[in-house]
């Protein structure tokens, strides 16, 4: 079988995790960048993939469930449709709003088939639990159903797939009904937070003073601090911060009451992200192609701070 799919642009991409673990999921259904943690470290995975695509892709979009992490996408082939709901399955919503969701210890890959039929290409370089056979094209049709589930925690009881969708759905919304931004920047601002809690809680004081202003607050931790676990380093930051810098001008325009100024740049700032509202570092000006260090957590947290200061500064 020829290989399913070539490398992607960075911003092809949407990013799926569980405060624990992450992975960055291609428009074309592969995942070839991932983090899972082992003992308490974090291991970053670039060397194996998980690919699960349509034999002649014709085109293909990606969009979260609102206010979750979990993301579908949705690939287009010569007869058939057929999306792909990926996440990093947690635990029932927690009773108190704002609780962050508490990781399975698994990655599940759930696929409906809306319409017509489709040829499946999967290949995977890891231990996938599937009632499928692997290392052939699959072909499903309408109404049709299957699942692929990645474990490295087996103290969680196997579910139905469409349970496991529906809790980490739920609690993540359970998480982020505790968000009580009320502004302009609304999607730009949940987006955020929502990457910043879905690839790791380390110890940023700028993130957790984010977060804060948002009323996210981390009372397990003595509400001192919104992140634990494992800095986030797929594509590494700190040789380019173009965008991120945008957003601190934002704030410096603030200050100078230049309020009007501030808020335009907010908006094109905003439109740099990709089409699922994610931001790498530097974008091509030219273009407004995203060129490297994606998605990138810093510039998420000056967008937040930002909105914030754009809101207060509108009052």
């Amino acid at each position: 079988m020829r290989p399913a799919t070539t490398p992607l642009p960075a911003a092809d991409h949407g990013l799926i995790g569980d405060g624990h673990e992450w992975a960055l999921v291609g428009r074309d259904g592969s995942i070839r960048h991932m983090s899972v943690s082992q003992d308490g470290d974090a291991l970053v995975v670039d060397d194996q993939s998980f690919v699960i695509t349509v034999e002649h892709l014709h085109g293909s979009r990606q969009y979260y469930l609102p206010d979750t992490n979990v993301l579908v996408t949705e690939m287009h082939g010569p007869a058939g449709v057929v999306e792909v709901t990926d996440a990093f399955t947690v635990r029932p919503p927690a009773d108190r709003i704002g609780e962050p969701p508490v990781p399975r210890g698994e990655l599940l890959r759930y696929l409906r088939v809306l319409e017509g039929h489709v040829t499946l290409c999967v290949e995977s370089t890891f231990h996938v639990i599937t009632d499928r056979q692997l290392g052939a094209p699959i072909t499903v049709a309408a109404g049709e159903d299957l699942w692929f589930l990645l474990r490295w925690n087996d103290s969680c009881p196997p579910f139905p797939p469409e349970r496991l969708i529906d809790d980490t759905a739920a609690a993540w919304r359970r998480w982020t009904d505790a968000i009580t931004y009320q502004g302009p920047h609304d999607h730009m601002v949940r987006r955020s937070a929502l990457l910043l809690q879905g690839i790791s809680r380390s110890g940023s004081a700028e993130a957790a003073a984010a977060f804060h202003a948002i009323g996210l607050v981390d009372e397990a931790d003595g509400g001192d601090n919104a992140f634990r676990s494992q800095p986030f380093e797929p594509l590494r930051e700190g040789h380019c911060a173009l965008v991120r810098y945008g957003y601190l001008l934002v704030e410096n325009l603030l200050g100078q009451g230049l309020v009007e100024q501030a808020d335009m740049l907010y908006e094109a700032l905003s439109a740099t992200a990709n089409s699922l509202g994610l931001h790498g570092e530097r974008t091509n000006p030219a273009t407004g192609r995203i060129l490297d260090c994606f998605p990138a957590p810093a510039t998420h947290v000056a967008a937040i701070s930002s909105a914030v200061a754009l809101t207060k500064a509108a009052r």
